[in-house]
């Protein structure tokens, strides 16, 4: 935390930043130097925003996003990451966006994304065959035409025959499809 309190200041008059990424910080708490992530990025007129972190606190990234209208590409690597009140006018022009489906299901409505990387981190609440998340990311502003996918390791043959059924159904228009999984699925569906 040492650390980001040093930095804050010099964050703060960096508003020429377009690119920023946070990576490897753990000790996030959202009641003390969240608030401080917020207060520095708030300044900056972001065109990439990746944040990576294996911290389970439960971080609101509506604020961030709020004074971002230029933001294009988001990333973000930290599974517990939320969108609390999100509406149209937050990140307006995200053409990009890499997160859990989870959050993709959330950020993605209203939005221009084209390009979509998900995973589903674990099979304990997989959102992978969930028809809503499916129909969320179909109400892109823009045909999501690159979708890369990223399984939990519990996935099965079954599990991705049904899942490849709601992306043809909702998101038929791709033109590039990636599917990573650590399991040994076979190349015939």
């Amino acid at each position: 935390s040492e650390w980001l309190a040093i930095a804050a200041p010099l964050y703060a008059q960096a508003i020429n930043i377009r690119d920023l990424e946070f990576t490897d910080y753990m000790g996030w708490d959202p009641d003390t130097n969240w608030e401080v992530f917020k207060n520095m990025v708030s300044n900056m007129k972001l065109d990439r925003l990746a944040f990576i972190s294996s911290s389970d606190a439960l971080l609101d990234f509506t604020p961030v996003l709020r004074g971002q209208p230029e933001l294009t590409k988001l990333e973000l690597c930290s599974f517990e990451a939320r969108f609390e009140g999100l509406d149209d006018t937050v990140a307006p022009n995200l053409n990009f966006f890499k997160g859990t489906l989870k959050q993709a299901a959330a950020i993605v409505p209203g939005r221009p994304v084209e390009k979509l990387e998900a995973i589903c981190p674990r099979a304990v609440g997989c959102r992978c065959l969930d028809e809503d998340v499916h129909w969320k990311l179909s109400q892109s502003s823009k045909e999501i035409n690159i979708l890369k996918l990223q399984l939990h390791p519990n996935f099965n043959e079954a599990t991705l025959r049904a899942m490849l059924r709601l992306l043809v159904r909702y998101l038929p228009n791709i033109l590039e499809l990636t599917i990573s999984a650590e399991t040994g699925l076979s190349a015939q569906m």
